[in-house]
């Protein structure tokens, strides 16, 4: 279990209750775990625990057992499915993708990881995202690396990306804004190689995936560029922003 406190718990704990209460919502988990177990997975689990002052964002479920595609078509008012199981639905007011564990994505290219939810925690990118919560017991399942970043408030790669990727370059940023933990070295260098490929404008378009929960902009991805070299320039992880020529955050909007 997840070494956190009771307060980040609690968050959590709302967030599925929150969930629960969408009647369209808590139908399709009722369906998931008739065939097995349903998991709330990524971005909502990590800001629920890290802390984030967000808007509640797109619902990653992931079953133990097969989907019902029928049944979730039924109750979905937009529905597409995705490669390797997976769909992407529109149930009551929530954006959800919801995928068989067996048929992860992750998997296609992690073939020796096993099929099972710890070896999906092992194929995620950052450490942040390597947690998920029972939606039916509550249990927090984590891999020592997520408990590691909830610790230091450090995070590091787990599955490292053989290529620079835009999207996890965006994503370095936001983690770092939104949640407030710091990217270690690793994930400093990749950040700062990101943005000598991309460059900043191309990052700050890229985040357009996000919709309407956008964070970067040119002042604030200067803010974690000047962070990451500075902790790269001295060795080891900064303990506090790296300001540069006094730059600071602007106020978070989402």
């Amino acid at each position: 279990m997840a070494r956190v406190d009771l307060k980040s718990i609690e968050r959590l704990r709302s967030v599925v209750r929150l969930l629960k209460k969408d009647d369209a919502v808590n139908e399709l988990l009722n369906s998931c775990n008739r065939v097995g177990e349903a998991y709330l997975f990524g971005g909502l689990v990590r800001d629920a625990l890290l802390g984030s002052a967000g808007v509640f964002g797109d619902v990653d479920i992931f079953v133990s057992g097969p989907l019902d595609a029928d049944f979730v078509e039924s109750i979905s008012r937009v529905h597409r499915r995705t490669n390797f199981g997976g769909m992407r639905l529109v149930v009551g007011r929530y954006d959800v993708d919801i995928w068989e564990l067996s048929k992860s994505h992750a998997f296609r290219f992690e073939r020796g990881s096993q099929r099972n939810i710890g070896g999906l925690l092992s194929t995620v990118c950052f450490s942040t995202d390597a947690v998920a919560v029972s939606l039916v017991s509550g249990k927090i399942l984590a891999d020592r690396r997520f408990n590691e970043t909830m610790k230091s408030r450090i995070f590091g790669f787990v599955s490292k990306p053989n290529l620079l990727e835009v999207l996890q370059v965006v994503r370095v940023a936001r983690i770092f804004v939104k949640n407030g933990v710091r990217p270690g070295l690793d994930v400093s260098k990749y950040f700062v190689d990101g943005v000598n490929e991309f460059g900043v404008d191309q990052l700050i378009s890229a985040e357009k995936k996000w919709k309407g929960r956008r964070l970067l902009d040119k002042r604030t991805v200067q803010v974690v560029d000047e962070y990451c070299r500075g902790s790269l320039s001295s060795g080891f992880v900064l303990d506090e922003p790296w300001f540069g020529d006094g730059v600071l955050f602007p106020s978070e909007s989402g």
